[in-house]
């Protein structure tokens, strides 16, 4: 009797951990997802900003060669509407300027 009793107990405490970590699982995975989403804004906005004067194949080929993560960290909006007021009459000058930005960073 007792090591069944034992057993119930043992049974009862490995299930409450098994929901205390679950919980924990679950809401680092939603701070999670809430940071990357946050980010993946930032970077939607600094490409809008870059699209009307440089181009959609332009602005794909950044992401897919740096990544948001790595675009954002390299390229802020501040600099990319600095450089549009530059060079907005002229897309090419405009793309070798960005990529002249992303070099030295």
């Amino acid at each position: 009797m007792a090591a069944e009793k034992y057993q119930r107990g043992y049974v009862a405490v490995k299930e409450e951990g098994r929901q205390e970590g679950l919980q924990e699982g679950l809401q680092e995975g939603l701070q999670e997802g809430l940071r990357k989403g946050a980010r993946n804004k930032e970077v939607d906005m600094l490409c809008e900003l870059l699209l009307p004067a440089v181009g959609r194949g332009f602005v794909d080929e950044l992401r897919t060669l740096l990544g948001n993560d790595e675009l954002l960290a390299r390229l802020d909006p501040n600099t990319v509407f600095d450089l549009r007021l530059r060079y907005g009459t002229s897309p090419e000058g405009l793309r070798q300027a960005i990529r002249d930005r992303l070099d030295q960073a």
